[in-house]
């Protein structure tokens, strides 16, 4: 058993690497880097006091400069407005929580009437940075830092076992920041619980949709189409559908889209329910090991730093 360092991270996508940059005592374990962040034409960097600061402390300058108003619009009736009424925020999010090939659940209600979008109580625009998501990404990795490639597979009160190929590692700790989704931890930890998701699924082509206009960064849809969002960036348009869906089944819908890439994100979409750590060796962090709907970059910004400023008492 290795019994070097005590202190690990779970998980490598951006929560992780966020959270060993303000905490770099803490050793990653994850099977490859980056998360949804590898994929920039899905990420916004909201404009907060917090993603400011991590742009700065990686070096970025003239970070006013970097300041942008990204425009959303809400697609109903064959329209897209700037302008959401209750009655369409309540069907779009109806739309966004159900499967794409499946009737929308007219009887769900909501916890929040907010979307994560929207935590900056705006409603056509958000405030964002300008800036490519995996560049923060490959600016955090120039940085030293511990990490171990593989896959957690068993968590107990002193150790944790991971996999990388054929090969099979234990390592004893004396604290864990679990990024990787709950699911995961609490069937490593070997109590599974079923926390009820749906995948999202990520269409991206060069071609503009149709019922898309370049004004906006991103639309939402009520159920007279079968996706969810429609968001521009990095150049690509990106047709997101609650659920999974086939580079064939897309295709059949809409030929007259080249596909370039799919996206597949298992635990995309999120019902919130409670979530705590099994004891105070462990913490959860980051929107899918909180298990938490809404936490975006700054949250995760303000609890590594809030994190390295408790350790440093």
């Amino acid at each position: 058993m290795e019994k070097k360092s005590k202190k690990f991270i779970l998980g490598g996508g951006i929560s992780g690497l966020v959270i060993q940059f303000y905490n770099p005592e803490y050793t990653i374990i994850t099977p490859d880097l980056g998360g949804m962040f590898a994929n920039s034409y899905l990420v916004w960097i909201h404009d907060t006091s917090e993603t400011r600061k991590l742009l700065t402390d990686l070096g970025y300058t003239n970070v006013d400069k970097l300041h942008k108003k990204s425009y959303m619009g809400y697609y109903y009736k064959g329209w897209i407005s700037e302008q959401l009424s209750p009655e369409v925020n309540l069907s779009l999010i109806q739309k966004k929580m159900s499967n794409w090939n499946e009737p929308v659940d007219k009887t769900f209600i909501p916890k929040s009437y907010d979307m994560s979008t929207r935590k900056a109580k705006t409603v056509n625009y958000m405030n964002v940075l300008d800036v490519d998501p995996s560049e923060i990404i490959k600016k955090i990795n120039e940085r030293p830092g511990k990490i171990i490639h593989g896959k957690v597979t068993k968590i107990t009160e002193t150790s944790i076992t991971y996999i990388d190929g054929d090969k099979e590692s234990e390592v004893e700790y004396e604290n864990i920041i679990s990024t990787i989704a709950a699911p995961f931890f609490w069937k490593a930890w070997g109590t599974e619980r079923n926390f009820k998701c749906e995948p999202i699924t990520n269409i991206i082509t060069k071609v503009k949709p149709k019922w898309f206009h370049d004004k906006f960064e991103m639309v939402y849809y009520t159920d007279e189409v079968p996706f969810t969002r429609i968001s521009h960036l990095q150049g690509m348009y990106a047709i997101e559908f609650t659920g999974e869906i086939t580079k064939e089944q897309f295709e059949k819908l809409y030929p007259e889209y080249p596909v370039e890439k799919v996206v597949l994100i298992k635990q995309g979409r999120i019902f919130q329910e409670e979530n705590k750590p099994p004891n105070e060796k462990i913490v959860f962090a980051g929107r899918f090991g909180k298990w938490e709907f809404g936490i975006t970059t700054e949250h995760v910004v303000r609890q590594a730093i809030e994190y390295s400023r408790k350790n440093a008492l």
